[in-house]
């Protein structure tokens, strides 16, 4: 048996395997049909995009008289000549007239493609073509729906076909599809806004977004009253008194706040950026002017007595994760100092100007040298090198710089006499390991944020400014160093609030917020 690989690399072409025992593609073709949904291999799902070319293959005709009919029975060869007009669907054939059997209920991957060239009455038999190495899948395909194939040989194809390459650059301009990337999808303004998201806890929303072409974001029963009310601060005290994130803890005031905003952002959004990683894949897609669909679903991570929750879904452009050019945005591929902003532990995120820049000219295809020439990303480049997970080791640092420097603190201040009394300050964890656990657990739970200005923390290393460093700070600065008791400040929040009554310092700050 041959040694096939799992996988070919994708190519832009394609071969379109039919087994006629299944679907009679030739009854298809003699009607002059023009466009159909294709089922594709499951594997080529983030593969297949519009404007690509293929061929459609029928292989060896082994229909029964009674399938077949009064068509004569074909030779394996290329039959017709298809274009890509739209992304990839998960669901049943539409059109179930030229199934042998019940095969077009079977849900499975199908992707919109047009015919440009019927070779129908003049096909080009697969006997008649070399048997070289770029033939290999075209002579002998895979047991697979779809193949990726050489560009030289789709042009030989073409060649022996008698079609003229130019006429098939003239069919692009192919009429839109109900999947069919919208026009204005591939005009990435300079001016539009750029956010990455993710989509419920755990990220459970998502396959819904991308079925349905949608940004998502939920509220609980009484949250979504209060956002529908506009009551921000009723929302916000409502969350701290009752709402937990993901890492089991009581939101901050900061993260609360994001919260409300992510549901009026989503609501809201029309002809903006969106980006969300899944694994090893960056996905983006442009939000669309239609209203917000504001529905019910069922919360999988909520006990069963409540866990109805809102969700607003918002229609967008279908997600994908290639590059108008039709590169895969593969994370592994991203450099390191993008991949820092490109990704939130929170619910969604706004890009600044400088970094929406970066991620439109991602998605353009453009070149993206202005930036990783840049000094600090030339720095970031090579500290990844020095370790594959250094995006969360300058993180795991901080963490670990915070958790020393206070276990350092509470050593000098256990009570003893120098000039003053110090007051006790004690470690109330069982082991160092738990205390760094819980440390990290409460800056994932403040979503990247300081605990009372919102400003997004920075970490060890990947810092301009020290000011804005993570810096973890006692509530109650009489009290000790235990679970309740703690949040994560930036550096200079720390200094400036020193001993102060944390709702005291916390009015202050608010009142400087609102007096300018």
């Amino acid at each position: 048996m041959a040694d096939y690989p799992r996988k070919l690399p994708t190519t832009g072409y394609w071969i379109f395997v039919c087994n006629t025992s299944q679907w009679n593609a030739d009854e298809w073709l003699a009607l002059n049909e023009q466009q159909i949904h294709y089922r594709i291999s499951g594997h080529h799902e983030h593969d297949v995009r519009p404007g690509q070319l293929g061929v459609l293959r029928l292989n060896d005709d082994r229909r029964t008289e009674a399938q077949r009919g009064d068509r004569s029975r074909h030779k394996a060869g290329i039959y017709a000549v298809f274009r890509v007009v739209g992304f990839p669907e998960f669901g049943t054939d539409p059109d179930p007239r030229f199934y042998n059997g019940d095969k077009q209920s079977d849900p499975r991957w199908r992707t919109p493609v047009r015919i440009i060239a019927n070779l129908l009455n003049s096909p080009v038999l697969i006997e008649e073509l070399p048997d070289t190495a770029e033939f290999q899948y075209v002579r002998r395909p895979l047991q697979t729906s779809t193949i990726p194939i050489a560009e030289s040989a789709f042009v030989e194809i073409i060649d022996r076909a008698g079609l003229d390459p130019l006429s098939l650059e003239e069919s692009t301009q192919v009429p839109a599809t109900d999947n069919q990337e919208p026009e204005h999808s591939s005009k990435i303004e300079d001016d539009m806004r750029v956010y990455i998201a993710n989509f419920g806890r755990e990220n459970f929303e998502w396959p819904v977004c991308r079925q349905e072409n949608t940004i998502a974001v939920m509220n609980e029963p009484a949250e979504q009253h209060f956002w529908e009310a506009s009551d921000k601060e009723g929302y916000i005290r409502y969350c701290l008194e009752h709402s937990k994130t993901a890492t089991g803890l009581a939101p901050t005031r900061s993260v609360a706040s994001r919260w409300y905003g992510a549901m009026s952002s989503v609501s809201e959004t029309a002809n903006d950026v969106w980006f969300h990683r899944e694994k090893q894949q960056l996905w983006w897609t442009i939000s669309s002017e239609n209203p917000p669909d504001i529905r019910t679903e069922t919360a999988p991570y909520l006990p069963e007595n409540r866990n109805t929750i809102f969700v607003c879904h918002k229609k967008c452009a279908p997600w994908s994760n290639a590059n108008l050019k039709g590169r895969r945005l593969d994370w592994n591929s991203l450099h390191p100092k993008a991949k820092e902003f490109l990704f939130t532990e929170g619910t969604l995120q706004q890009l600044s100007p400088d970094n929406s820049q970066y991620a439109r000219a991602l998605i353009r295809g453009d070149d993206l040298s202005p930036w990783h020439s840049r000094a600090e990303w030339n720095k970031r480049a090579d500290t990844a090198k020095r370790g594959s997970a250094t995006i969360y080791n300058a993180k795991e640092k901080a963490i670990w710089r915070m958790v020393d420097t206070a276990i350092s603190t509470a050593a000098q201040a256990n009570g003893q006499q120098v000039q003053r009394t110090l007051k006790n300050k004690d470690i109330r964890f069982s082991s160092k390991e738990a205390f760094t656990a819980y440390v990290k657990k409460l800056l994932e739970s403040q979503e990247g944020l300081c605990a009372i200005t919102g400003i997004a923390l920075q970490y060890d290393g990947e810092t301009g400014d020290v000011e804005l460093q993570c810096s973890l700070d006692r509530k109650d600065s009489e009290g000790h160093y235990e679970e309740g008791n703690l949040q994560i400040v930036c550096r200079f929040v720390n200094r400036w609030k020193s001993s102060s009554v944390d709702s005291s310092f916390r009015r202050l700050i608010d009142l400087v917020r609102t007096t300018g």
